[in-house]
């Protein structure tokens, strides 16, 4: 437990520094927003234009298993350029790397492999390494 608590407090830290760097536009991974506040938005937008006339086309893209793909190195990389201090990423690197992962079900447990991208799923830093590493 007092790692899931560490975790809370270096990941509001964290995002209370990176929201004023981050679109409003923004609304994945952010907190009170979401598909719901997304899709407002976008009607919203969409009900203007076509009163003004105005053609809008609009893509969606699913970033399916994005918490399963993320790069370390690249990641680190990332938080290096907005200023995350050497200790910091010697943290992350550290958080982030030796790390296995198995599949459990009805009290089955896989063998484990090991994991050399993603970031962790469940964890309070994971959609915060999605934040640094997709929106710089």
């Amino acid at each position: 437990m007092p790692a899931k608590n560490f975790e809370l407090i270096l990941h509001e830290q964290i995002r209370s520094q990176r929201d004023n760097q981050i679109t409003n536009l923004q609304h994945g991974f952010r907190q009170s927003r979401g598909i719901q506040s997304n899709l407002a938005l976008f009607v919203q937008y969409l009900s203007e234009s076509i009163d003004r006339g105005v053609k809008v086309d609009a893509v969606y893209t699913d970033f399916q298993k994005t918490f399963d793909k993320v790069n370390h190195s690249i990641l680190l990389q990332k938080m290096a350029a907005l200023g995350f201090v050497s200790e910091a990423l010697r943290f992350f690197e550290s958080y982030l790397s030796d790390r296995d992962q198995f599949v459990g079900c009805r009290g089955a447990i896989s063998a484990s492999s090991p994991c050399p991208s993603g970031v962790p799923q469940g964890s309070n830093l994971g959609p915060l390494h999605l934040l640094c590493n997709i929106y710089k």
